[in-house]
Protein backbone atom coordinates (compact mmCIF):
# COMPACT_ATOMS: atom_id res chain seq x y z
CA UNK A 1 0.00 0.00 0.00
CA UNK A 2 1.37 3.60 -0.90
CA UNK A 3 1.56 6.04 1.18
CA UNK A 4 -1.48 8.32 -0.59
CA UNK A 5 -3.11 4.95 0.19
CA UNK A 6 -2.31 4.81 3.69
CA UNK A 7 -2.93 8.55 4.07
CA UNK A 8 -6.70 8.14 2.65
CA UNK A 9 -7.63 4.90 4.42
CA UNK A 10 -6.54 6.71 7.76
CA UNK A 11 -8.56 9.75 6.76
CA UNK A 12 -11.58 7.70 6.21
CA UNK A 13 -11.02 5.48 9.57
CA UNK A 14 -10.96 8.72 11.55
CA UNK A 15 -14.11 10.08 9.97
CA UNK A 16 -16.25 6.86 10.78
CA UNK A 17 -14.59 7.22 14.41
CA UNK A 18 -15.53 10.78 14.77
CA UNK A 19 -19.27 10.03 13.05
CA UNK A 20 -19.56 7.53 15.84
CA UNK A 21 -18.63 9.53 18.57
CA UNK A 22 -21.29 12.37 17.20
CA UNK A 23 -24.09 9.82 17.03
CA UNK A 24 -23.45 8.39 20.45
CA UNK A 25 -23.96 11.85 22.27
CA UNK A 26 -27.07 12.63 24.59
CA UNK A 27 -29.58 14.70 22.79
CA UNK A 28 -30.85 17.45 25.32
CA UNK A 29 -34.16 16.14 26.88
CA UNK A 30 -37.08 17.58 25.29
CA UNK A 31 -38.97 20.35 27.11
CA UNK A 32 -41.97 19.06 29.08
CA UNK A 33 -45.21 19.47 26.85
CA UNK A 34 -45.92 22.24 29.11
CA UNK A 35 -42.99 24.72 29.16
CA UNK A 36 -42.93 27.53 26.14
CA UNK A 37 -41.55 30.83 26.31
CA UNK A 38 -42.77 34.01 26.52
CA UNK A 39 -42.35 37.74 26.13
CA UNK A 40 -42.27 39.19 29.58
CA UNK A 41 -43.74 42.73 29.94
CA UNK A 42 -45.42 45.37 31.88
CA UNK A 43 -48.73 46.45 31.36
CA UNK A 44 -50.15 49.05 33.77
CA UNK A 45 -49.60 47.38 37.45
CA UNK A 46 -49.19 43.72 35.99
CA UNK A 47 -46.68 41.50 34.81
CA UNK A 48 -47.89 39.63 31.72
CA UNK A 49 -46.67 37.48 29.37
CA UNK A 50 -47.20 36.94 25.90
CA UNK A 51 -46.26 33.49 23.86
CA UNK A 52 -43.21 34.31 22.43
CA UNK A 53 -44.40 32.56 18.86
CA UNK A 54 -47.70 35.25 18.76
CA UNK A 55 -44.42 38.11 18.97
CA UNK A 56 -43.13 38.91 15.57
CA UNK A 57 -40.58 41.53 16.80
CA UNK A 58 -40.15 44.28 20.02
CA UNK A 59 -39.60 47.95 18.56
CA UNK A 60 -39.11 50.81 20.90
CA UNK A 61 -41.88 53.13 20.78
CA UNK A 62 -42.99 55.76 17.87
CA UNK A 63 -45.44 58.24 17.87
CA UNK A 64 -48.77 57.35 16.90
CA UNK A 65 -51.80 59.13 14.74
CA UNK A 66 -54.84 59.18 16.78
CA UNK A 67 -57.81 57.65 15.92
CA UNK A 68 -60.83 59.04 17.75
CA UNK A 69 -63.75 57.19 16.64
CA UNK A 70 -61.51 53.53 17.70
CA UNK A 71 -62.50 51.40 20.51
CA UNK A 72 -61.46 52.52 23.86
CA UNK A 73 -57.85 50.83 24.15
CA UNK A 74 -56.82 51.81 20.76
CA UNK A 75 -53.99 54.38 21.05
CA UNK A 76 -53.81 55.09 17.55
CA UNK A 77 -51.48 53.77 14.20
CA UNK A 78 -48.44 53.44 13.54
CA UNK A 79 -46.67 52.94 9.87
CA UNK A 80 -43.36 50.97 9.25
CA UNK A 81 -41.84 49.99 6.45
CA UNK A 82 -44.66 50.84 4.58
CA UNK A 83 -47.97 49.05 6.33
CA UNK A 84 -49.91 50.18 8.94
CA UNK A 85 -50.28 48.93 12.65
CA UNK A 86 -53.11 49.57 14.94
CA UNK A 87 -51.60 50.14 18.45
CA UNK A 88 -53.34 48.90 21.54
CA UNK A 89 -52.86 49.31 24.75
CA UNK A 90 -52.52 46.18 26.57
CA UNK A 91 -53.43 47.13 29.92
CA UNK A 92 -56.09 49.49 28.91
CA UNK A 93 -57.72 46.48 26.68
CA UNK A 94 -57.55 44.42 29.37
CA UNK A 95 -59.05 46.61 32.02
CA UNK A 96 -61.56 47.46 29.33
CA UNK A 97 -60.67 51.70 29.25
CA UNK A 98 -59.35 54.47 27.21
CA UNK A 99 -55.50 55.10 27.82
CA UNK A 100 -55.86 58.87 29.63
CA UNK A 101 -53.05 60.48 27.33
CA UNK A 102 -50.74 59.42 24.06
CA UNK A 103 -48.26 57.55 25.43
CA UNK A 104 -44.78 59.04 25.38
CA UNK A 105 -42.60 56.01 25.88
CA UNK A 106 -42.51 52.23 26.08
CA UNK A 107 -42.62 49.51 23.51
CA UNK A 108 -44.63 47.86 20.67
CA UNK A 109 -44.88 44.62 20.50
CA UNK A 110 -45.78 43.60 16.77
CA UNK A 111 -48.02 40.97 16.87
CA UNK A 112 -47.39 37.63 14.15
CA UNK A 113 -50.42 37.97 12.33
CA UNK A 114 -51.93 38.74 8.74
CA UNK A 115 -54.62 40.98 9.04
CA UNK A 116 -55.46 43.44 11.19
CA UNK A 117 -51.82 44.34 11.80
CA UNK A 118 -51.61 44.64 15.04
CA UNK A 119 -49.08 46.14 17.38
CA UNK A 120 -49.62 46.35 21.23
CA UNK A 121 -48.31 49.15 23.30
CA UNK A 122 -46.29 48.03 26.56
CA UNK A 123 -44.89 50.13 29.60
CA UNK A 124 -41.86 47.62 29.06
CA UNK A 125 -40.86 44.62 27.37
CA UNK A 126 -38.47 42.93 29.67
CA UNK A 127 -37.55 40.19 27.70
CA UNK A 128 -37.83 36.40 27.14
CA UNK A 129 -38.25 33.68 29.74
CA UNK A 130 -39.31 30.01 29.97
CA UNK A 131 -42.65 29.21 31.68
CA UNK A 132 -44.92 26.59 32.64
CA UNK A 133 -48.30 26.71 33.76
CA UNK A 134 -49.43 27.19 37.47
CA UNK A 135 -51.34 24.06 39.01
CA UNK A 136 -54.27 23.75 38.09
CA UNK A 137 -56.16 24.65 41.66
CA UNK A 138 -53.68 27.79 42.05
CA UNK A 139 -53.83 29.17 38.78
CA UNK A 140 -58.01 28.61 38.67
CA UNK A 141 -57.72 30.45 42.15
CA UNK A 142 -56.09 33.68 40.88
CA UNK A 143 -57.58 33.63 37.40
CA UNK A 144 -60.74 35.91 37.29
CA UNK A 145 -60.27 37.07 33.58
CA UNK A 146 -61.31 34.70 30.95
CA UNK A 147 -58.01 36.12 29.14
CA UNK A 148 -55.74 35.64 31.40
CA UNK A 149 -53.98 32.66 33.09
CA UNK A 150 -50.69 32.39 35.45
CA UNK A 151 -47.77 31.03 34.90
CA UNK A 152 -44.14 30.50 36.74
CA UNK A 153 -41.13 31.17 35.75
CA UNK A 154 -38.96 27.69 35.35
CA UNK A 155 -36.94 29.49 38.13
CA UNK A 156 -39.56 29.99 40.37
CA UNK A 157 -38.55 33.83 40.54
CA UNK A 158 -42.07 35.18 38.93
CA UNK A 159 -45.60 35.08 38.46
CA UNK A 160 -46.80 36.32 35.25
CA UNK A 161 -50.43 36.75 33.45
CA UNK A 162 -50.30 35.03 30.52
CA UNK A 163 -52.45 36.61 28.00
CA UNK A 164 -54.74 34.63 25.77
CA UNK A 165 -54.62 37.06 22.69
CA UNK A 166 -57.61 35.65 20.87
CA UNK A 167 -60.44 36.22 22.65
CA UNK A 168 -58.56 39.89 23.65
CA UNK A 169 -58.61 40.68 20.69
CA UNK A 170 -61.91 39.56 19.57
CA UNK A 171 -63.40 42.05 21.08
CA UNK A 172 -61.23 44.90 19.94
CA UNK A 173 -61.10 44.46 16.48
CA UNK A 174 -63.20 42.65 13.54
CA UNK A 175 -62.36 38.84 12.76
CA UNK A 176 -61.01 39.40 8.99
CA UNK A 177 -63.61 36.93 8.06
CA UNK A 178 -66.09 38.96 8.95
CA UNK A 179 -68.33 40.10 6.22
CA UNK A 180 -67.23 37.64 3.96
Amino acid sequence: MSTAEKAAARRERLLDERTALLARRRQPAPLPADVFDVVICNAGRLACALPLEAVEEVLPFRPCVPVPAGPPALIGLYGRTGRAFSVIDLAAAMAGNRQAEMPAGGHFLVLRRAAPRLALWVERADGVARVQPLDAETAQAEAADSTVRYVRTLDGARVLALVDLDPLLATLVPSPTAGA
